[in-house]
């Protein structure tokens, strides 16, 4: 299972989630949201996580490809997802992308495709205000027979009380948790990672009980 844990601002939090098996971490380089955090500050963030074997992702909302990229060097990322396609095809040969979208209804999960070579797709819910983070999920019941769900990561709302929930709907390759585990936007809550964590494990184990 991979489990991205977003909008890190602390280096506490980042040594309390490496305590736990988190595949990836993620920065938010989105200047209007609440867990927004500057190269220079990312960079730092980043040494918290050498030889634990986190992968570093940088939430990109622009589509400054060239300035993406210089930015994801600076601050030793292995991915960056972005929302829009163009400037995903122009990153493609300078690291890997997270393709990601927001989804207003079930319709808008039709039109996503498939994802290039070694990306990933992430899905969201879409919300005017915000680029993610809002604690709101989308309707899972939508991603039955999706066909790429083994190559995306669901966002949105997601947190231990309801991650069942999530896998009863569908298997997907991963998860991505921000507010969930969160006692403030952008302050992570060690307890709340640990009853994620648990309530996973609980799913794991459930499923591969059947």
């Amino acid at each position: 299972m991979f489990v991205k844990l977003c909008g890190f601002t602390r280096e506490e939090d980042l040594a309390a989630a490496a305590e736990f098996p988190v595949s990836a971490a993620g920065f938010v380089f989105h200047p209007a949201s609440p867990r927004f955090v500057s190269a220079q500050r990312a960079g730092v963030l980043a040494r918290v996580l050498d030889g634990t074997g986190i992968l570093r992702v940088g939430v990109f909302t622009g589509t400054d490809a060239d300035g993406i990229a210089r930015l994801a060097e600076s601050a030793r990322l292995d991915f960056a997802q972005v929302y829009d396609r163009a400037t995903a095809e122009k990153l493609r040969e300078r690291i890997r992308i997270i393709d990601a979208h927001r989804l207003r209804d079930a319709a808008d999960l039709a039109s996503v495709r498939a994802p290039v070579d070694d990306d990933l797709l992430l899905l969201d819910r879409y919300d005017e205000l915000s680029g993610g983070g809002t604690g709101k999920s989308f309707d899972w019941g939508a991603l039955c027979g999706f066909m790429h769900v083994k190559k995306t990561i669901i966002a949105g709302g997601i947190n231990a009380a309801n991650v069942e929930r999530l896998f009863t709907a569908a298997r997907p390759f991963g998860i991505d948790v921000s507010s969930g585990i969160e006692d403030a936007p952008g302050i992570k809550s060690k307890e709340k990672i640990r009853q994620l964590f648990d309530a996973l494990s609980e799913v794991y184990h459930e499923k591969h009980a059947r």
